[in-house]
């Protein structure tokens, strides 16, 4: 098992065996890049359980990008200590669903051991403005739908955003961010930087946690009531389409699971904050057509702002390549590409795919034959209520044949963007 202890940068070790993280009290820390302090003072003034909630799920993604998966088993054993106000909340129910959840939305073993953090001077709270919602905006094609359809809500309204270090990303959010800005001047976005200094693993498993979790520290601060994850059903779902990409390899960070686990967490927290998905019942191009249909000056060259790609390896060797765009080829792009399909919208996009040289798209072709023959494998059956069931747990409830129609639209868009790309 591999252990490692997230704390401030003034706070005394209390496992010697562990690996340290030391989480700057200012803004600049020993090892952890990030513009947030320990205090999260940046957000204003938190909940303590939701600072605390906070430091445990940033200290899931620092030690998930800190500990390199081994090329021969998936699964890692982890141990998570990290120091925190209140850690009598969780050695409770609260702290085994955090373990639950990290376990479900990374496939390793978690272990998470509370200590007391040892209080040191408070940071200057910043003074922020109330706002009725959060709601994130991660520089995807649906983060800029989601922010779209509910621009006339934009007073009330923060925009959070999470940077790591990859750079495409972080132009895509900027750009993003500073358009809608001019078209509303209400528009307000919040941008987070926090990642280890030196990662060994690039898994992006916890991440979605510790967005959920800023965010809704974010809410606490502001007043608001939600938190918004702006994401289409059919993702979210994220059915495997071979079973080699089913149980842990299969992302499920929106998953209706995941919205249960972590309503249920925050409740048990007492923290007054729902976090919602309210596209669930959507395929990315119904999502992209509802986001048209509000008429915003320019979303067209909003749209080539975004991405969509899970690859992003443009820069590695293609002729005529670019780290910066989307490869058009990932399952993640074509995805987008049917989305566009889907609407009856053009595609404005540019995609590594078509940007290349001959070699260059052929070295592309090979790079992605596995996602193309997963997709049109799955093409061959067509998913039932019993694949649904036998993909993840699901709330009590649930409504199976509405979840089903979700798959055959976002099915027959995925489709049709593989036999209009190949």
């Amino acid at each position: 098992m591999t252990a490692v202890e997230v704390l401030a940068t003034d706070d005394t070790v209390q496992r010697p065996d562990a690996q340290t993280l030391r989480w700057g009290t200012s803004q600049s820390g020993t090892d952890v890049v990030t513009d947030l302090d320990w205090d999260l003072s940046q957000l204003g003034m938190p909940t303590p359980l939701s600072r605390d909630l906070v430091r445990i799920a940033a200290g899931a993604y620092l030690l998930d990008r800190s500990v390199k998966r081994s090329s021969t088993y998936f699964s890692r054993r982890l141990e998570l200590v990290v120091h925190v106000d209140q850690p009598e909340a969780f050695l409770s129910p609260a702290g085994q669903r955090v373990v639950d959840l990290l376990a479900w939305l990374t496939g390793d073993a978690w272990t998470l051991t509370p200590v007391a953090h040892n209080p040191s001077a408070s940071s200057q709270a910043a003074v922020v403005e109330q706002r009725q919602s959060i709601m994130l905006l991660s520089g995807g094609l649906d983060s800029l739908c989601g922010a779209v359809i509910a621009f006339d809500r934009q007073q009330q309204t923060l925009h959070l955003g999470h940077r790591d270090q990859t750079g495409a990303v972080v132009r895509s959010q900027e750009r993003l961010a500073n358009s809608l800005t001019g078209l509303a001047s209400s528009f307000t976005w919040q941008r987070l930087r926090l990642a280890p200094r030196i990662s060994a693993d690039h898994s992006t498993r916890t991440r979605s946690l510790m967005f959920m979790a800023l965010a809704t520290a974010a809410a606490t601060a502001r007043g608001s009531s939600e938190v918004v994850i702006p994401e289409n059903g059919f993702t979210s779902l994220n059915l495997p389409l071979i079973p080699s990409r089913g149980g842990a390899l299969s992302t499920k960070s929106t998953h209706p699971w995941t919205f249960l686990q972590v309503n249920t967490l925050l409740a048990e927290l007492g923290i007054a904050v729902t976090a919602r998905n309210p596209h669930a019942a959507q395929s990315k191009g119904e999502m992209l057509a509802a986001a048209a249909g509000v008429g915003l000056d320019g979303f067209s060259d909003l749209i080539t702002d975004t991405l969509s790609c899970s690859k992003l390896d443009g820069g590695l060797g293609y002729e005529g390549g670019s780290p910066n765009v989307n490869c058009g080829l990932c399952i993640a792009c074509l995805v987008r590409r049917g989305a566009f399909l889907g609407a009856g919208i053009p595609d404005p996009t540019e995609y590594l795919l078509d940007r290349v040289t001959a070699r260059g798209r052929k070295k592309l072709l090979n790079a992605r034959a596995s996602d193309i023959w997963a997709v049109r494998s799955w093409g061959e059956k067509t998913p039932t209520v019993d694949d649904l069931i036998a993909a993840a747990p699901w709330p009590p409830g649930t409504d199976y044949d509405a979840h089903l129609n979700v798959v055959a639209k976002g099915r027959a868009e995925l489709l049709g963007a593989l036999d209009a790309t190949i």
